[in-house]
């Protein structure tokens, strides 16, 4: 097997070894927030044609998440209507895939109400050309760093990104 294609393999195993790692722990976790959104944001990167070309993921894993995303995100809407981390991560990807609103306003409040929380903030510095990034931003490009998720990895990729558009190349709060 050449180099390439062992890549894609690794790569396509990684992504199914944590779908089955997520989804044990949502079935074992029904009521837990991070257990659906770990789930659900891999699920949703994983329906990205991009990410699951580059990663080699099989037509059949692209179909099963899209077909648990639409479930899942059907589930944040109810069973979590009131926890910060579902609706942050469904308006987000509600944001990115179709368009709809989404303000730095709810971001802040989001913030407010659950302080750990500090996804939100991701939204705010990236839609602000030219800003800094703050402590929370900066805090949880940290935590992201040393985690293994597809949550993490797409947020530091995205603080990342935001941060060298944005002429900042260090990590300390502004």
């Amino acid at each position: 097997m050449s180099e390439p294609m062992k890549a894609d393999a690794s790569a396509a195993a990684r992504w199914a070894a944590q779908a089955d790692a997520c989804e044990r722990a949502l079935s074992e976790r029904p009521d837990d927030p991070s257990a659906w959104m770990d789930l659900t944001i891999l699920y949703w990167l994983a329906t990205d044609y991009g990410i699951s070309v580059g990663a080699g993921m099989p037509v059949d894993f692209f179909r099963i998440a899209g077909d648990r995303l639409a479930a899942l995100l059907e589930v944040g809407r109810t069973r979590f209507a009131e926890c910060p981390q579902v609706e942050f991560w469904t308006r987000y990807i509600e944001w990115i895939e179709y368009g709809r609103p989404l303000a730095i306003a709810d971001c802040r409040a989001w913030l407010a109400r659950e302080p750990q929380f500090k996804d939100p903030a991701v939204f705010a510095f990236m839609t602000s050309p030219h800003a800094a990034p703050d402590r929370d931003v900066a805090q949880l490009l940290a935590e992201c760093r040393g985690q293994d998720t597809e949550r993490a990895r797409y947020l530091v990729s995205v603080i990342e990104s935001a941060m060298l558009r944005n002429g900042e190349r260090g990590t300390h709060p502004a």
